[in-house]
């Protein structure tokens, strides 16, 4: 327990340890001082009177230093400083990476925890060797305060689009404390990290302010809806042509028909012109590590090799109803992703399609499929419940509201 009689600055009770070390060497020299004059003098009174003070004086100071040094340890406990960074995930998605902000999305994350009794200046630096700009920023904690800082590099995204495959790189980050005009040694730390491929999406990263919970990511899907690829341009003209329609959209905003009738036109040239087949490779979307990251196929690569999974021909249907300037919309859920689109412009009504049974299915059996399984994830109220949600869970995603939003991916 502190002792209250022993001042709480640190100058201070040194002063004071150097006082009683003072003292303490004074007794110890006068107890030799009366030990030999007790031996010239052994039954002399005084001296055996003075040598047992002294005695007493000595435990006296020597249990003052006792208590001095352990208030000095408490001081030194109540007016600590500590300083950590933590690196919030490893994986780095390149194709939806300008998106990240360092508020919502954070990579490293600084903590100070400041104990003692006057305000310290920081200067925190992350930098993303070869791949970022050197990111700084100053900020004072103040006393008897902990304080976390959440930091993101500004990234080199010219450089990242360059990457095709999964690419290591390292993160070097610093703290400099920096009082009374006075730098101290740094605290460096290297993190290793991993840009992953242009087509693996990442569903979601750490909560900067609880890790122990996960920010959803699911809206960075649209970045894989390419309505202007080539590839894409030219399977709606092949649909044009196959069927002798034109795609003008919501030109009749009174009548659903049409619309329908331009996503079967997309349809039937999927399934007899394309040959797309259905590949059941499995889909999961959720916050930890065999889950948090998937490949998905561009549009393009899906017509190339005419095949995909769920989410892939979800993706590639997704993008050519919006070519044909309709308004799509994607619905993910725990293992499962499928298509939908508005019947009229800015409506929160829609019509679905479950393209896994495409191959072998007529549209409107697809049709009649998609919207009854939409149907039956709004009666079970999946779509009130939050991502992740280990009882399941779905989300409806605008596709034109979130391009609008500069969701696009920049090739």
């Amino acid at each position: 327990m502190s002792n209250p009689s022993f001042p709480d600055d640190p100058e201070e009770i040194e002063n004071e340890i150097a006082s009683a070390q003072q003292r303490l060497s004074f007794i110890q020299r006068n107890i030799r001082i009366t030990a030999l004059q007790l031996a010239q003098n052994p039954n002399n009174t005084l001296f055996l009177y003075e040598q047992a003070n002294r005695q007493e004086d000595l435990q006296e100071c020597l249990k003052l230093l006792q208590d001095l040094q352990a208030h000095k340890t408490q001081i030194a406990g109540n007016q600590t400083l500590h300083a950590s960074v933590t690196l919030l995930y490893t994986h780095l998605p390149t194709s939806v990476l300008e998106f990240y902000k360092p508020q919502r999305t954070p990579l490293v994350q600084f903590k100070i925890v400041n104990q003692t009794k006057h305000p310290i200046k920081f200067i925190l630096q992350s930098e993303i060797e070869d791949y970022s700009d050197l990111c700084t920023q100053g900020e004072t904690v103040p006393a008897s305060t902990e304080k976390t800082f959440p930091q993101l590099p500004l990234l080199k995204l010219d450089k990242l689009k360059k990457l095709r495959g999964p690419t290591k790189a390292t993160i070097h980050t610093h703290i400099k404390e920096v009082t009374h005009e006075t730098e101290y040694p740094d605290r460096p730390e290297d993190f290793e990290i991993e840009f992953m491929p242009r087509n693996e999406i990442r569903w979601a990263v750490p909560d900067a302010t609880d890790t122990t919970r996960y920010i959803p990511l699911l809206e960075h899907i649209a970045a894989w809806i390419t309505p202007h690829a080539e590839a894409v341009e030219q399977a709606l003209r092949i649909a044009a042509d196959y069927h002798q329609l034109s795609f003008d959209g919501y030109a009749h905003q009174s009548n659903p028909e049409l619309v329908r009738n331009q996503v079967k036109a997309i349809f039937l040239a999927l399934k007899d012109k394309i040959r797309l087949a259905f590949v059941p490779e499995p889909f999961t979307i959720g916050s930890h590590d065999d889950k948090v990251r998937q490949i998905i196929r561009l549009p393009a690569e899906t017509l190339q090799h005419r095949s995909g999974n769920c989410i892939e021909q979800t993706v590639l249907y997704t993008s050519l109803i919006e070519a044909a300037n309709l308004q799509p919309v994607i619905v993910l859920t725990t293992d499962h992703a499928f298509v939908g689109w508005k019947i009229h412009t800015d409506t929160d009504s829609y019509e679905f399609l479950e393209t896994t049974i495409a191959s072998h299915a007529s549209f409107e059996e697809v049709s009649l499929r998609g919207t009854k399984r939409y149907q039956d994830l709004v009666r079970d109220q999946w779509f009130s419940r939050p991502a992740f949600d280990p009882a399941g869970f779905a989300s409806l995603l605008d596709i034109k509201a979130l391009h609008d939003e500069g969701i696009y991916r920049q090739e």
